[in-house]
């Protein structure tokens, strides 16, 4: 079985299919057309505060902050479709939207190792 991203900490597949996007293609993400049944993955090029919209997104999502060893640093549950904003607490460099429930269901927490793998370091 293949699988896009894995939390490495509780060997469990979070989703099995992605894309991971860079610069200009981060700007739509989910936009309009919701996960489709996708993992993203928005790579940043430094850790820092990243904010999030869900205004043009048509179902809720889960969302995780990863810093650069991939650990996950905040998260966020069932972020509502057409909500303004949410951000991060603590620095992250990469940003996954996976659909909806996916944290509840593989009991995904702050301080997790995410592995991806299509990611390719720029």
């Amino acid at each position: 079985m293949t699988a896009f991203l894995v939390n490495s900490t509780r060997k469990v597949v979070l989703s099995q299919r992605g894309k991971v996007l860079r610069g200009a293609s981060m700007a739509l993400g989910a936009m309009f057309r919701g996960l489709a049944g996708e993992g993203l993955v928005f790579v940043w090029w430094r850790e820092a505060r990243i904010a999030i919209t869900n205004l043009f997104v048509p179902e809720p999502i889960d969302i995780l902050w990863l810093d650069s060893s991939w650990k996950v640093v905040d998260l966020h549950s069932r972020f509502a479709a057409g909500a303004w904003s949410t951000t991060n607490k603590r620095p992250a460099k990469y940003v996954v939207e996976l659909a909806a429930g996916t944290l509840a269901k593989t009991k995904t927490k702050v301080g997790d190792t995410i592995t991806c793998s299509t990611f390719k370091k720029p």
